[in-house]
């Protein structure tokens, strides 16, 4: 496909230094896939596919995002969107190759962490890559835990232009489990919208 998206280079529990991109848009197999390529040869060392999408339903992952949860150097976890509003994770931590899948599900049918939808169940795409960060407010109850931040939405096809479904930004706390959907959320809102000394503000409520 036709990655937009930036790669991001890291070092893997191989022992190889890769680059990590997702396939992008109008691949002929219509599936969103991340590759894994190693940096020094160019050889792919693993596409990780995520069986999601069709020629006739094209599918295609956005920019991915990495994480070192063992603090040793090396990356363990791997989160993207795919254009059907699907948060990927994908499972690094093995030295092996071989074994890097998704997190949830199997090899022959693998499960999103979070699946991005409106209020009325639209599915809404996640073309933007993605944003990490650990809660390092003491006292919160998400103290320490990893949050997953990204917004939905595309500008690729000549229809999104005038396209004005309704679209969200997310923060998820990753704990480990699949997220089932936005209900399980906690929903903020824009409270308010003003221009102050010049500059647009918006102010949201409390979290």
């Amino acid at each position: 496909g036709v990655a937009l998206g930036k790669p991001f280079i890291a070092k893997l529990n191989n022992g190889k230094t890769a680059v990590l991109v997702g396939n992008g848009y109008n691949g002929s197999s219509g599936t969103a896939s991340l590759y894994i390529i190693d940096l020094d040869t160019g050889a792919l060392i693993r596409k990780i596919d995520t069986l999601v999408g069709a020629a006739g339903d094209p599918n295609g992952m956005a920019s991915p995002r990495g994480w070192d949860s063992d603090g040793n150097g090396t990356l363990d976890i791997v989160y993207a969107g795919d254009r059907f509003g699907n948060v990927w994770k994908f499972d690094l931590s093995s030295s092996t190759p071989a074994s890097w899948v998704t997190s949830f599900g199997t090899a022959s049918a693998p499960e999103p962490l979070f699946t991005a939808k409106d209020a009325f169940g639209k599915r809404q795409p996640i073309t933007g890559g993605m944003s990490l960060g650990i809660n390092a407010r003491k006292g919160d109850a998400n103290f320490g835990k990893l949050f997953v931040f990204f917004g939905t939405g595309q500008y690729i096809l000549s229809t999104d232009v005038t396209d004005k479904s309704v679209q969200s930004w997310y923060g998820l706390v990753d704990t480990g489990s699949k997220i089932a959907d936005r209900t399980v959320l906690k929903e903020r809102t824009i409270t308010t919208e003003a221009t102050v000394s010049g500059n647009a503000v918006r102010a949201f409520s409390t979290a």
